[in-house]
This record gives C-alpha cells, sequence and structure tokens, in this order.
C-alpha cells in the first residue's frame, strides 16, 4: 500500500510539473509583433534623441495589472484579451549600430534613443520575456540645407560665388547671407580658408560676418573660404586676388587660365558625382583639388569624376604641369 500511495504522489507530482511545463509553452506559442512608436524616424543634426514606445495595437494598462506586464482591450469596454497579447516586462531594448546612437532607460515600455553625430540608419530592437519582438528604424540625416556666403565689398562677375580683392588691397569682408533649402543658418559659424599660405580670417572668427586677409600684398590667384553653422552644415565662396570685378573668375587669357566644366551641375538628389574637366587647352600632369568631397579617379588627367557626399556646394580647382589654374563650384541638390 505504501509504494501504491507512494507511486500515486510521484504521478501528482509528474502531472503538476507537466501542466506548469504546458502552460509555459501555451504562453509562448503565437509570437507577435511589437509595435514601437514611432516605427520610423528621420533624425537630423538638430535632434539627438526621441522616445520610443513599445506596444501591441491597442495595448493599455489594466487596473489590478502586476507591474510586469501591460494587457490588451478590446471594444472599448475594457474586456481584457487572451495572455499572448500582453507585453511581459523588463523588456529588452539594443541598437544594430552602437556607433550610431545608444538606448537609456532600457527595461519598460518605453526607452529614450540618443544619437551620435555619425550618419546612417540603426536599427532599434525590442523584446519581451516571451520572444515577442518589435523594430524602429532611425534615419540619421545630416541638415537639408546649404549656406551662401557672399561678399560685403563686392561680388565678382561670373557664374561662380566669388569676392574680389583688387590689386593693392589685402581684406575682403564676407558674410553669411542666409540658407538655401531649409532651416538655419544658426550660430556659431566656424570660418577656416583651403589654403592658408595666401590668406587667412583677420577677424569675426564665431560671427556670421569676418574679414579675410591676404597674407602678403601683391597676392595673386585665387583661395577659398569656407563656413560651417553649428549643426555642421557649410558653405563656400571663391577669393579672387588682386583681380576687379569684371575680371575676377572670368576665363581671362588663355595662356594663365583653364576653363573648366562640371556634368552634371547641379547633382539631382540622390546621385552623389560628377564628371569635371578642363575644356581648353592645358598640359598634363593636372593637379585637382575637390574641397569638401573627394576624387574617385582621374588625378593626373584632364577630366575627374568627384563623389559629392552630402548636399552642398563644392569647389574645385585645377592646375595643370605650366600653373594655369582653373576652378568651378559644383552643387549638389
Amino acid at each position: 500500500m505504501k509504494k501504491l500511495l507512494f507511486g500515486a504522489m510521484c504521478l501528482s507530482v509528474l502531472v503538476s510539473a507537466a501542466g506548469l511545463f504546458l502552460t509555459g509553452c501555451d504562453e509562448a506559442e503565437g509570437l507577435e509583433l511589437i509595435v514601437i512608436t514611432p516605427t520610423e524616424k528621420e533624425m537630423t543634426t538638430r535632434e539627438t534623441t526621441v522616445w520610443l514606445t513599445a506596444s501591441f495595437p491597442g495595448a493599455t494598462k489594466q487596473s489590478g495589472d502586476d507591474t510586469n506586464s501591460t494587457s490588451t482591450t478590446t471594444g472599448g469596454l475594457g474586456d481584457p484579451v487572451d495572455a499572448n497579447d500582453i507585453l511581459h516586462l523588463p523588456l529588452e531594448w539594443s541598437v544594430a549600430n552602437g556607433s550610431l546612437g545608444h538606448i537609456i532607460g532600457s527595461g519598460g515600455t518605453s526607452a529614450l534613443y540618443v544619437r551620435t553625430p555619425n550618419t546612417g540608419v540603426n536599427r532599434v530592437t525590442v523584446k519581451d520575456q516571451y520572444g515577442n519582438v518589435g523594430y524602429s528604424d532611425i534615419r540619421q540625416m545630416v541638415e537639408q540645407y546649404r549656406l551662401e556666403l557672399t561678399a560685403v565689398s563686392g561680388t565678382a562677375s561670373n557664374n561662380l560665388n566669388a569676392a574680389y580683392i583688387p590689386a593693392g588691397a589685402v581684406t575682403a569682408t564676407l558674410r553669411v547671407s542666409s540658407a538655401i533649402g531649409g532651416d538655419g543658418p544658426t550660430a556659431p559659424f566656424t570660418w577656416s580658408v583651403v589654403f592658408p599660405t595666401r590668406g587667412y580670417i583677420l577677424a569675426g572668427q564665431g560671427s556670421d560676418t569676418v574679414v579675410y586677409r591676404t597674407t602678403s600684398e601683391g597676392e595673386t590667384g585665387f583661395n577659398v573660404v569656407q563656413c560651417t553653422d553649428a549643426y555642421g552644415v557649410t558653405g563656400t565662396i571663391v577669393i579672387q586676388l588682386g583681380e576687379d570685378g569684371d575680371d575676377a573668375g572670368g576665363a581671362g587669357d588663355a595662356d594663365t587660365s583653364l576653363t573648366v566644366s562640371a556634368d552634371p551641375n547641379p547633382i539631382l538628389s540622390g546621385d552623389n558625382q560628377s564628371t569635371v574637366s578642363v575644356t581648353s587647352a592645358g598640359v598634363a600632369p593636372y593637379t585637382w583639388t575637390v574641397v569638401g568631397g573627394t576624387i574617385a579617379s582621374g588625378q593626373g588627367t584632364s577630366s575627374i569624376v568627384m563623389q559629392t557626399p552630402v548636399p552642398g556646394d563644392y569647389f574645385v580647382s585645377v592646375v595643370d604641369d605650366e600653373g594655369r589654374t582653373g576652378h568651378i563650384t559644383v552643387t549638389q541638390d
């Protein structure tokens, strides 16, 4: 009898354990997609954080629920649905690319995503304790505008955004006049020169207006001044040295200047390259410079393929073997 009673007790324990096991399996079946709000988010450099909230469609917090779950109601009457429609906390939040951003406050139904200055698409994943999972894609972009720089003292009469310093003068006043294609510009502004041996920023660093000065009287040729605002958006302006407004940036004497063209110009949104060529007589090898962009191929020849990573204006210059120069501004929409 004792053996029979002991056997019955063991059987009871096994049945109970099996029931618990099967109950757990039932709750884990029928995995559902968790909805993260927002499901997709575009962030420019002005935005550094976004709150993300996880739920099943229509999920609400029920009175009397424990602190470890949220339940779903239907019909607006507060009737709870089955256990598979419950988010079981703590939730596990994660990101696919830590160089783009990270999560603060992982565990609850809401979390804060903090982006880095890097651009790209980061996927945020959330998972509850029963394996239900959801996703949100964060698209990190640069600002969609560009700075327009102008010369207070005068602008060259050509198709370049250029200022001129006449022969005998040494300074030019430059300013940020507007933003093209969006919000901005936003102070503070950082000014720099591409060829520091030819000139420098004399005064006004940080403001929207600066004074550029040549390194010496009688300086000729050109320089390029760049300005970057608080959100990393840039603009460029060409400084023509030792020329008057009518001649600045023009074709000039064929013996001293090269004519340059770009195709396409402007570069359409979504594309990121253009072919820039010397269309006048010159002598190889050619030395090319692309301010802000990169040279994909052609360095040393009369034609290059340049790549433009973000919207904006890109200054391209070329010098041939006999010192003749040419330049053009290529715009990426």
